[in-house]
């Protein structure tokens, strides 16, 4: 046994020497590459993207192209407009044929279809609703879908009126 672990030993510190020199040689320090795909691959797939970017071309007038390779129509890849100056990443089926998902120049990223929910302010008669409700022992979930409020507001209000 003392023999085997003499051996192995020796073949680790064999081997911790060849990494050693391995390691121990001229360092060079080289700036580290920068893997942006649109710097890359910009105007490399002219010849690939023909058919998409007469497609483009048609819904656009020419002001968008692709600057990776088209893949397919799910593939989301980097476009650029050459109108506002966006870069852009997009689904081509999308770009092509979604009204919501067609770029727009100069727009802001807030959807603008998008409303603030109004919040309804509960009156004394709906709260003097909730508590006759609660009495004749209807369930907060169905006092809170007639009057049209959540039900922890409905459980806020008959809590201060103190029936619950």
């Amino acid at each position: 046994m003392a023999a085997g672990t003499k051996k192995r030993k020796k073949r680790m510190k064999r081997q911790l020497q060849k990494r050693f020199k391995q390691t121990s040689g001229p360092v060079s320090i080289e700036p580290k590459k920068d893997f942006k795909a649109h710097l890359l691959y910009k105007g490399k797939y002219e010849v690939e993207n023909q058919a998409y970017q007469a497609q483009l071309d048609a819904v656009y007038g020419g002001k968008v192209q692709p600057i990776e390779r088209f893949i397919n129509q799910k593939a989301v890849i980097f476009h650029h407009c050459s109108e506002c100056d966006k870069e852009f990443y997009a689904r081509p089926k999308w770009l092509l044929s979604k009204e919501d998902q067609r770029h727009d120049c100069y727009s802001s990223s807030i959807p603008t279809g998008v409303a603030k929910k109004t919040q309804r302010i509960v009156s004394d008669e709906d709260i003097l609703k909730m508590c006759t409700l609660f009495g004749k022992g209807i369930s907060t979930t169905k006092i809170a879908t007639e009057i049209g409020v959540s039900r922890p507001t409905v459980n806020k209000y008959l809590k201060q009126a103190g029936v619950k």
